[in-house]
């Protein structure tokens, strides 16, 4: 009780090492959650090709990356696209296992090359969101979501794809997006973000 005769409750706020763990796991969680990402390269694609490179990159076993691809089909067919590092641009060097979705038709296969989604249709586009990290023992290992029909909305079709690397590295200097002969078309836009504390 104060001077004036009123009750002031006490207020306590626990320690960590007075939180039970069910409040300390959703403290963690939205710990977890206050994070920023710091962009690293912002390319857009003028006229079509099969390979756009983005260099000068030193990332290490301590970062963790989102590579955002909107990538408009240059062809008039099916197009695949791989995702490699440090110029190491044979395919064997890579495993992937996916899953793909259309309409009713589901499929899943292990495959070894370093493909993360494929596009069908001339214009048309896929969105994909790959996050890459260096595992402790140095393989490259990405988790890609893709979708595209994203322009004959009628054709939507997903697939996600776990890929690891081969070999081992001790930083990523270089990331290489590869299609066939003109299927990065124009106005493809790949955008790479460190993933950080907002702390």
């Amino acid at each position: 009780m104060n001077k004036s005769g009123l009750h002031t409750p006490d207020i306590f706020i626990d320690s960590p090492a007075e939180q039970s763990p069910l409040e300390l796991a959703i403290s963690q969680v939205f710990k977890n959650k206050m994070v920023k990402y710091e962009l690293q390269a912002d390319v857009t694609v003028s006229s079509a090709t099969s390979q756009v490179d983005i260099t000068g990159l030193s990332i290490g076993k301590d970062d963790e990356l989102l590579l955002v691809l909107n990538i408009v089909n240059g062809t008039s067919g099916t197009s695949g696209y791989a995702l490699y590092v440090n110029e190491n641009n044979t395919a064997t060097n890579y495993y992937n296992q996916y899953i793909s979705a259309s309409n009713t038709s589901v499929s899943a296969s292990l495959q070894n090359n370093g493909q993360f989604c494929t596009v069908v249709g001339i214009s048309e586009q896929l969105l994909a969101m790959i996050n890459i990290k260096i595992t402790d023992s140095g393989y490259v290992a990405c988790q890609s979501k893709g979708t595209s029909g994203l322009v004959t909305t009628s054709g939507v079709f997903f697939m996600d794809t776990n890929t690891i690397s081969t070999f081992t590295v001790s930083s990523i200097t270089q990331f290489s997006i590869v299609g066939g002969t003109n299927q990065i078309g124009a106005g493809t836009r790949f955008q790479l973000y460190r993933i950080g504390s907002a702390a």
